[in-house]
C-alpha cells in the first residue's frame, strides 16, 4: 500500500518529472555507473538498445493493463525495476568476469523496463492534465534535473550510487503525489480533426534522434577537454534551458507546443554549427545548445503524443511509447555508427567537422520539409463542419458538460463563442485579464485544441453526448 501523504500538487507537478531526468542523466553522462569505464562504449551502447526496446514493450502491453497510474501496485513494480536495474549495474563493475557480466545483463533489463514504465506513466498523467501549463511544467521539471544532477554527479561515489538509485522512487512519489491535480475529461464521442498522424510523423524523430547520437558520439574527439567537456555542455544546456523557462513564465506562450516547436531545429543546427567554427571556444556552448534542442525534442513529444492520443481516445501510453521508441532508436543507431566507423577509419580533423555540418544541415531540412510548424498545428486543428441545429448556448453547454469544465470557465466559453475579446470577458465577468487567459488556457487544455477557430469548429460540431 502507498502512504497516504498530503500533496503538495502544483510543485511537484513541476519538478517531478525532474527527477526522472536527472537518474537518466547521471547514468548516461556521469561515471557513477560503469558505463564508460576504459573508454569502453559497449555498455552504453547495450543500454541505449536495452531502453529503446523497453518502450517498445509497453506499446504491446495487455489493454487491460491500462490505466498505469490509477494501479497503486505498478508504482512499486516500477520502482523495484529502476532502483534494482541501478544498483545492479553499480555492482556490476565491482564484481568478476562471470558473476558480474550476468548481473550487468539482469540490470540492463531492470533498468531498461523501470526506465520505460517510469516515463510512460508520467506520460500518461501529461495526458490526463487539465491545466494549460503543461510545457512550463515540462521546462521546470528539466531545469529541476539539471540542479540534481551537478548535485549528485558531485558527491563521493558510494553515496552518488545511493542518491541515483533513489532517483527513480522519488519521481513515482511525486507522480502519486500529483494525483490530485485537476483532470480533463474524456469526450464521451470524438470530433473531426484536421489532420490525423501517420507513420511518416516518426521519420522527423528518427532523423533528428539519429543526429543527437552521432554528435555526442563524435563530440569527445572534437572538444577542448575530450569526454570531460561534456559536464560543460551540461552546465551550459542547464542554463540555456533556464532561460527558456524564465521567459516561458514572464510571456506565456499562447501555444504551447509550438514554443517548444521553436526550440528545437535552431538549437541543434546553430550548436552544430558552433562546434565546427571554433571547437576550442564554442564547442561546450555549442554541444549545450544542442542538448537543448534534443530535450525540447523530447517534452514536445510527450506533449504532443499524449494531446493526440486524447483528442482520438486512444491509450495515450502506447502512443507515447511508440513515439519514445522512435527517439531512442535513433540516437541507438547514430551512437552505433558512429562507433563502428571511429573504430574502423579513425576519423580525424575536416572528416568530423563535415559530419557536424551535415548534421546541421540535415536539422534545417527537417524543420523546413519534413515536419514544419504548419504540419504541428494541423494536428491540433478541427475539421469545420455545418452548424448544428441547436442553439449556440446549447451548443457551448454541451462541450462544458462533455469536457469538465467548471463553471468560470463554460462562461469563459461562451463568451469566446460569441468573438468576445479577452479586455471584453474580463470586463463582463469583472476579473482581470490575466485571469482571463488562465481560463482561456485551460480550457482549450481541456478540449485539446489551442486556437480559437479550432474551439469554434468544436462547438460548431454540436452536442457530444
Amino acid at each position: 500500500m502507498l502512504p497516504r501523504l498530503k500533496a503538495e500538487s502544483s510543485l511537484l507537478t513541476f519538478i517531478g518529472l525532474g527527477f526522472w531526468q536527472a537518474w537518466w542523466m547521471l547514468a548516461m553522462c556521469s561515471p557513477i555507473l560503469p558505463l564508460h569505464s576504459g573508454g569502453n562504449s559497449d555498455p552504453l551502447l547495450i543500454i541505449m538498445i536495452g531502453t529503446a526496446l523497453g518502450y517498445l514493450i509497453v506499446v504491446f502491453l495487455p489493454q487491460n493493463v491500462f490505466p498505469l497510474v490509477g494501479k497503486k501496485r505498478y508504482y512499486g513494480i516500477c520502482a523495484l525495476m529502476a532502483t534494482g536495474g541501478s544498483l545492479g549495474l553499480a555492482a556490476a563493475g565491482m564484481m568478476g568476469d562471470a558473476l558480474g557480466q550476468a548481473i550487468f545483463v539482469l540490470g540492463v533489463i531492470c533498468f531498461s523496463l523501470g526506465n520505460a514504465f517510469l516515463l510512460a506513466m508520467w506520460g500518461e498523467f501529461w495526458s490526463t492534465l487539465a491545466l494549460g501549463r503543461v510545457a512550463r511544467c515540462l521546462l521546470a521539471s528539466y531545469v529541476f534535473a539539471f540542479v540534481l544532477f551537478f548535485a549528485i554527479a558531485n558527491v563521493p561515489r558510494p553515496f552518488s550510487v545511493i542518491l541515483l538509485a533513489i532517483m527513480p522512487s522519488a519521481s513515482l512519489l511525486a507522480l502519486y503525489l500529483s494525483r490530485n491535480e485537476p483532470k480533463r475529461e474524456q469526450a464521451q464521442s470524438a470530433y473531426e480533426m484536421e489532420s490525423k498522424p501517420n507513420a511518416y510523423i516518426f521519420v522527423p524523430l528518427v532523423l533528428l534522434s539519429v543526429v543527437w547520437g552521432v554528435s555526442q558520439g563524435l563530440f569527445p574527439s572534437i572538444a577542448p577537454r575530450g569526454g570531460e567537456s561534456i559536464g560543460v555542455s551540461a552546465f551550459c544546456a542547464g542554463l540555456i534551458l533556464a532561460a527558456v523557462l524564465i521567459s516561458a513564465i514572464a510571456f506565456p506562450p499562447p501555444v504551447e507546443p509550438l514554443a517548444l516547436y521553436r526550440i528545437i531545429v535552431p538549437s541543434v543546427a546553430c550548436g552544430l554549427i558552433m562546434i565546427v567554427i571554433n571547437p576550442e571556444m564554442l564547442a561546450n556552448v555549442g554541444n549545450g545548445l544542442v542538448m537543448v534542442g534534443i530535450y525540447a525534442l523530447d517534452m514536445l513529444v510527450m506533449l504532443v503524443s499524449t494531446d493526440l492520443a486524447f483528442r482520438m481516445r486512444k491509450p495515450p501510453v502506447r502512443y507515447f511509447a511508440l513515439a519514445m521508441f522512435a527517439t531512442r532508436i535513433g540516437t541507438a543507431a547514430g551512437t552505433i555508427a558512429v562507433h563502428g566507423t571511429l573504430i574502423r577509419m579513425q576519423l580525424e580533423g575536416d572528416w568530423i567537422q563535415d559530419i557536424f555540418l551535415i548534421g546541421a544541415i540535415v536539422a534545417i531540412a527537417v524543420g523546413s520539409l519534413a515536419f514544419t510548424q504548419l504540419d504541428l498545428m494541423k494536428l491540433y486543428r478541427t475539421r469545420p463542419v455545418h452548424a448544428a441545429t441547436v442553439s449556440l448556448d446549447e451548443r457551448c453547454a454541451s462541450v462544458a458538460e462533455a469536457f469538465g469544465l467548471t463553471k468560470r470557465e463554460a462562461e469563459v466559453l461562451g463568451l469566446l463563442a460569441r468573438g468576445r475579446s479577452i479586455p471584453y470577458i474580463a470586463k463582463e465577468l469583472v476579473i482581470a485579464n490575466g485571469t482571463v487567459k488562465h481560463h482561456v488556457s485551460n480550457l482549450y487544455r481541456k478540449i485539446g485544441v489551442y486556437d480559437r477557430q479550432s474551439l469554434h469548429d468544436v462547438i460548431e460540431q454540436g452536442p457530444l453526448t
